[in-house]
């Protein structure tokens, strides 16, 4: 027979499911495997390009502006697994994002050197975060919103400190948050 318009919502949402299920599951093997892959050098600023573009879609449906402001001259560039890193700069744009939902705002991706760190920023127009969120953000399967699986800031904070880098998270309610995530320059021998 013919499928109806409820059995193509039914369809949609089941396979809603099985897509945030599969993310959820990678996640989670991520988060207590071992870190996977061999550490490369990875331009920074290209990363963040590619970062932005795969969320642009998410961010106008969402009327949330995404800026880049990368510095001038030559790019910085980390040894990592560029993957792995990808993945924990997405995790936390899109919890931006997500906390800008229905409101809109901006948030700028950016990236600079020092002497020894390479150090990216995310940083929102959101409403920012009360102190208990803010102080259980990284624990696993903490979430503030609705069908969250608690694990991308978690992973994005594991997939960091496996880089031997750190995170810093300043946020304040009303005020917006900005999240940096700093990186060795030279890759210490472990």
């Amino acid at each position: 027979g013919t499928l109806e318009e409820k059995d193509y919502e039914i369809l949609d949402s089941i396979i809603e499911l099985v897509t945030s299920t599969e993310t959820m599951l990678n996640d989670s093997l991520d988060f207590v495997g071992p870190p996977k892959g061999k550490r490369k050098p990875v331009d920074v600023v290209k990363l963040l390009k590619g970062v932005r573009r795969a969320l642009l879609p998410q961010a106008k449906s969402n009327g949330v502006a995404i800026k880049l402001e990368s510095p001038a001259g030559d790019p910085p560039t980390v040894a990592c697994v560029r993957r792995r890193l990808r993945h924990a700069v997405l995790n936390a744009a899109q919890n931006s994002i997500e906390a800008m939902a229905g409101n809109g705002g901006s948030m700028s991706l950016a990236c600079r050197e020092t002497d020894d760190k390479v150090i990216m920023t995310i940083k929102d127009t959101g409403p920012g975060m009360e102190a208990e969120v803010r102080k259980n953000m990284f624990r696993p399967f903490f979430s503030d919103k609705r069908g969250g699986s608690g694990l991308g800031l978690a992973l994005a904070k594991k997939i960091i400190q496996d880089h031997n880098g750190k995170i810093i998270v300043r946020s304040n309610p009303q005020q917006g948050t900005s999240l940096t995530m700093q990186l060795p320059k030279e890759e210490r021998k472990l």
